[in-house]
């Protein structure tokens, strides 16, 4: 799925490893020296401080960047991330953001049973 989608703001998929003896599959991606969003914010609460509004501003627009290549750059099938929250939300070392982790992803052909069942982190999903 990773492969699929080449974007300045979606995590590059480099690799795979199968590990034989315990049938691990190790999915290798871009290095993303900024952390994830969620270790930036809590930072900033532990501290007292707040992100920037402009910063937010980024954030947002990348990210929807990113959800856009998802829901448009296949032919005929859209890919549904499912599970978008701050610690999916990597930067990189220009502070970037970056969407990762497509673990619950799904690619959908036409609407069907399967893009409306329910999955993703509770206390981020929309009501």
């Amino acid at each position: 799925l990773l492969k699929s989608l080449n974007h300045p703001h979606i995590v590059k998929y480099c690799g795979r490893i199968l590990h034989k003896e315990t049938t691990t599959l190790y999915i290798i991606t871009e290095w993303c020296q900024g952390g994830d969003l969620s270790r930036m914010i809590k930072d900033a609460k532990e501290s007292g401080n707040y992100l920037e509004e402009q910063f937010i501003w980024r954030m947002l627009y990348q990210i929807s960047r990113a959800l856009q290549v998802c829901h448009s750059r296949l032919r005929d099938c859209t890919i549904f991330h499912r599970d978008i929250k701050p610690s999916n939300v990597f930067l990189d070392c220009h502070g970037n953001a970056k969407l990762g982790d497509f673990g619950l992803a799904r690619i959908i052909s036409t609407e069907n049973e399967f893009s409306k069942t329910f999955v993703g982190t509770p206390y981020y999903m929309s009501p």
